[in-house]
């Protein structure tokens, strides 16, 4: 019950709880204590945030009504969805390789480059339909710029039940006002995976990061030269 309930708890503050809830039972050792956790195949790893609202039973309720709609409507339309991505010039990647009880150390330089962002929109039926890259971090006029074009191509396409999906950011808020012609459909929140561009997006972010590293190598190859 302790793990569920405060799961970043030392094992020295656990077996300081445990003293105290069984004040009348002996005293284990902090080591007894984490081989205990041990024989439950209870480990030590990197802490996930979760929003505390996340599994609330208005989200579940509104994931069940977005379900409905995707099964009713949604399998006949051609549907959009939109995301942003925001990485830097430099990124890289987070995990890396070192002798056990040694941590993984990257020297990088002082200076991290500019920050970039990739809005992208791909469709259920056609993949990649538009994309655009802007030079900092994302504002929302560069995001009303993007849909203003994205208007235009779907205009041109001419698909009268095209609808668009896209998440609760702060920017995308008041789109209709701009857009009025547009079928905008916001997805329910703090449900990530109702929304496929973003595990595409993922995907591309990680082999950017390989990218960069290969840079990296190919630089400190010609450094030897």
């Amino acid at each position: 019950m302790q793990i569920e309930d405060k799961p970043t708890f030392s094992v020295r503050a656990m077996n300081e709880s445990l003293q105290e809830v069984f004040p009348d039972k002996p005293h284990d050792s902090d080591r007894t204590v984490k081989r205990a956790l041990v024989g439950e195949f209870i480990t030590y790893k990197m802490c996930r945030i979760i929003h505390q609202e996340r599994n609330s039973e208005i989200v579940k309720q509104e994931r069940a009504e977005f379900a409905h709609y995707i099964y009713e409507e949604g399998l006949r339309e051609q549907r959009i969805y939109v995301e942003e991505m925001g990485f830097n010039l430099y990124t890289s990647r987070t995990y890396g390789r070192a002798p056990r009880g040694q941590r993984v150390h990257k020297i990088v330089g002082g200076q991290r480059g500019n920050n970039i962002t990739f809005i992208a929109a791909i469709s259920n039926t056609s993949g990649l339909v538009y994309h655009e890259t802007y030079n900092q971090s994302v504002k929302k006029e560069y995001f009303t710029d993007f849909v203003t074009s994205l208007e235009a191509i779907l205009r041109a396409c001419d698909n009268p039940v095209t609808v668009i999906l896209m998440d609760n950011a702060s920017f995308h808020r008041n789109l209709l006002e701009h857009f009025p012609n547009l079928n905008i459909k916001k997805l329910n929140p703090h449900s990530p995976f109702s929304n496929p561009i973003a595990n595409a997006l993922s995907v591309l972010k990680d082999r950017i990061k390989n990218i960069s590293m290969m840079y990296a190598m190919l630089g400190q190859l010609e450094e030897k030269d």
